[in-house]
């Protein structure tokens, strides 16, 4: 049987690699998982302090700038990316990429979608192509936060 719950992935340009909580329906941390995280002892330090034990308690890592929240599971699926990029081109190479790139680099993508677009409108600059924006990390870069 497949238990309920609500899952939230942490990503930031502080560090590499994700964070994931997950709460049951009554709101109580069940799973609290470093996956493939590099945090240093610091930042370590500051985490442990703050794990949510509940679920109300995710406010302190939405207040924050530093992290990007995904609620829920993302599917990382290259098709997934290139529908929420939506810039029809280059598809075969991004595929490439995309199949080489490590699950944390694929949920950064995703989330970064987003931020690039807020500030392409902003500044009228040109959308680049999938390709590009995975090989050049785009969605890692601050100005696009």
């Amino acid at each position: 049987m497949n238990q309920i719950h609500n899952t939230y992935i942490l990503t930031s340009n502080m560090y590499e690699g994700t964070i994931t909580f997950k709460f049951d329906l009554k709101g109580d941390l069940i799973v609290f998982s470093l996956e493939d995280a590099t945090l240093s002892e610091l930042q370590k330090k500051w985490l442990y302090r703050r794990v949510p034990i509940e679920e109300k308690y995710m406010q302190i890592f939405h207040k924050s700038k530093k992290f990007k929240i995904q609620k829920g599971d993302i599917d990382l699926s290259f098709e997934t990316f290139y529908n929420k990029y939506d810039k029809k081109t280059h598809k075969m190479e991004a595929e490439g990429l995309w199949n080489k790139s490590s699950k944390t680099k694929k949920i950064k993508a995703i989330l970064g979608i987003d931020g690039y677009n807020r500030y392409l409108s902003k500044t009228g600059i040109a959308k680049t192509n999938p390709a590009r924006y995975l090989r050049k990390k785009y969605y890692e870069d601050e100005a696009y936060q």
